[in-house]
């Protein structure tokens, strides 16, 4: 039991330090960048490559048709408006919990 609260008082800590992080950003900034930009970049491009490769069984020719780079685009552009959406839910999320 004794462990069980060290841990969930640790995650606590993490959380309050990771929302005080996001804090300094700034909201807009950290929206835009953090989850619109970084996080659809990242996932457009992870997303990409599994399905790309999957379906063309890692042909390296495959990563540099047009079908890639149309895929790469489009991933991009909707992993970025969840990732936006995400961070503002998570902005919500913290600003709630810590600043009630």
């Amino acid at each position: 039991m004794k462990n069980y609260i060290l841990n969930k008082r640790n995650r606590e800590e993490r959380k309050l330090a990771e929302w005080n992080k996001m804090k300094l950003i700034g909201k807009k900034k950290y929206i835009w960048i953090k989850g619109g930009l970084e996080w659809g970049f990242f996932m457009a491009i992870a997303m990409t490559y599994i399905i790309q490769a999957i379906y063309e069984h890692f042909s390296l020719e495959s990563f540099s048709n047009q079908n890639f780079i149309t895929s790469l685009i489009i991933n991009f552009v909707i992993f970025s408006i969840i990732g936006y959406i995400q961070s503002i839910l998570l902005w919500r999320k913290y600003e709630k919990k810590y600043n009630s």
